[in-house]
């Protein structure tokens, strides 16, 4: 099995997985283009764009596009991260081509109606709401705004409504669409029931034709240490406090892969003592968390937890001592080799999935410069060291300096 991968002619990436017996195909475009790319006063710009995206092309309206692929009995969803923005589609293999007619239209050939422009703001706004009443969010939301205060990596995906989403223009997200969308700036991975010449043979047809200027973006690193920083926030509404504790970890690209496969492994060592000590043996939650988010301007790793308000501080305890158990090297050689099992044994798995293992091509080679590492996942992972989880513990989990926020709920005022 591998990844057959080409460069077409304009600049843009396509990698190919051929899935042998797989009914469905999925296709992911990727945009270099997140919320780390954007300006303050537009931020939120790249989501909006995503939005957009799916309201007409020179082609279809909107209605149209929705009626060709429900025709097709496909799926298709879009998401916007901090450093892309990924356009997916998932269909049976012998739809790919029509599919990929539609999709790649839908990227290319946008024209951002104005008409459709004001009324997608809403739907924008409210969907930035719901990020803001939920609690759930607070690891990838709240965290990175107080580890990255000030840098591109601590705005929010969503942007500010008042600030930004409600003053973004149409113009400006047009000139936005015609920068950052063009040829070298994209990844097209298919996965599923198809082979790697038809693959390539379908993105060279839909896409060989598509122009643009090539050009290169830079991007700020953000390289600053982590420093002890805490945050309160009382949140009407709630009756969970959560709990949550952040680190800023080294930017991830192809040189740091040691780096990249050690704090996977620790995250999930993290996440399965923090279910043994939190919710098995002290029932103080139900759904302790650890996560590692790894980009190439930043990355940070958090561990999370809520709690009825009474246990909030002992909670906060028992996560402090788990961190400052790996920073300290409590970790068995075992322990290691089980986790980066199960991890392995998850990237195997993906290959039943085919929408999820192309959004993972895609994001591997925008990330890693690697669009073949879902395949090389498994032995990498067998070769992580206890030596290497140590280490990596040490430096970037220094439980002392960590950034911590309590979400609690607002207390009632007494009249």
């Amino acid at each position: 099995m591998d990844i057959s991968s080409k460069k077409l002619d304009n600049g843009i990436a396509v990698n190919v997985l051929p899935l042998k017996g797989m009914q469905s195909v999925g296709i992911s475009i990727g945009v270099k283009y997140g919320s780390v790319d954007e300006k303050p006063e537009i931020n939120g710009s790249a989501h909006f764009l995503e939005h957009m995206m799916f309201k007409g092309t020179m082609k279809r309206t909107w209605k149209q596009r929705n009626e060709d692929i429900k025709a097709l009995g496909a799926n298709d969803n879009a998401f916007t991260d901090r450093e892309q923005t990924n356009y997916t589609l998932q269909v049976y293999r012998g739809n790919a081509g029509r599919a990929f007619e539609i999709i790649s239209d839908m990227v290319t050939c946008s024209t951002i109606p104005k008409d459709e422009f004001e009324l997608e703001r809403g739907p924008i706004i409210n969907e930035n709401m719901i990020h803001m009443d939920n609690p759930m969010y607070l690891m990838d939301d709240y965290v990175p705004s107080l580890l990255f205060k000030g840098d591109p990596a601590g705005m929010p995906i969503g942007g500010d409504n008042e600030r930004t989403i409600k003053r973004i223009t149409r113009d400006a997200l047009y000139e936005i669409y015609k920068e950052r969308y063009f040829p070298s700036n994209m990844v097209i991975s298919i996965s599923g029931g198809i082979s790697a010449a038809d693959g390539i043979a379908m993105a060279k047809k839909y896409l060989s034709g598509f122009e643009g200027k090539n050009s290169k973006f830079h991007r700020k690193i953000s390289l600053q240490k982590n420093e002890r920083k805490d945050m309160n926030i009382e949140k009407a509404g709630v009756t969970q406090s959560k709990v949550s504790m952040g680190f800023r970890c080294s930017p991830i690209g192809s040189a740091n892969m040691d780096e990249y496969i050690a704090m996977n492994v620790i995250s999930e060592i993290l996440q399965y003592r923090l279910y043994e000590e939190v919710r098995e043996k002290r029932g103080l939650s139900y759904d302790p968390q650890a996560s590692y988010t790894p980009n190439n301007s930043f990355s940070f790793f958090a561990i999370e937890a809520g709690t009825e308000p009474k246990n909030e501080e002992k909670l906060s305890e028992v996560m402090l001592k788990e961190l400052e158990k790996m920073e300290s090297g409590e970790i068995e050689s075992g322990e290691v080799k089980k986790m980066a099992n199960a991890i392995a044994i998850r990237y195997r798995m993906l290959l039943d999935r085919s929408i999820e293992s192309a959004v993972w091509i895609t994001t591997s080679a925008m990330l890693n410069n690697d669009p073949s590492l879902l395949l090389k996942m498994p032995k990498l992972l067998s070769n992580v060291t206890l030596d290497d989880i140590r280490m990596f513990s040490q430096k970037n989990i220094p439980a002392e300096k960590r950034g911590k926020i309590i979400m609690r709920p607002k207390k009632k005022q007494a009249y």
